[in-house]
């Protein structure tokens, strides 16, 4: 499986696996539009397990941005690193969309609890 979902607080985390390409980004986006408006909190996309972005990997992350947006909500992405994190800061995106190194530090950033409380959100 390319993703799961989790619920942390009242946001609620997208985590993806390895690759964030077309395929991953077919699957997700569908799913982020219908979670948009059952989130109570920010949306959280932990890219901390993804490997490889590629050009429809940002194209969504810019979706999930413009639709987070538009809804009154934040998107907060986690844990990018290597590949990922390079190409998100050659498009200067990581200077548009809150990153956090960690889960921990976005939310002590947050105000919330140390103890990362993840529920899995079951489709």
């Amino acid at each position: 499986m390319e993703f799961k979902l989790y619920k942390c607080h009242d946001s609620i985390v997208i985590a993806l696996n390895r690759d964030f390409d077309a395929k991953t980004a077919a699957k997700i986006r569908p799913i982020f539009d219908k979670l948009i408006d059952r989130a109570e909190g920010d949306m959280l996309v932990d890219l901390s397990a993804v490997l490889f972005l590629d050009s429809t990997g940002i194209g969504t992350l810019v979706h999930f941005y413009k639709k987070s947006k538009e809804k009154g909500k934040k998107l907060i992405l986690i844990g990018a690193d290597g590949q990922p994190m390079g190409l998100m800061a050659m498009l200067r995106l990581n200077r548009i969309i809150k990153h956090f190194p960690s889960m921990e530090e976005y939310l002590v950033s947050s105000g919330k609890s140390h103890q990362a409380d993840l529920e899995e959100i079951l489709k």
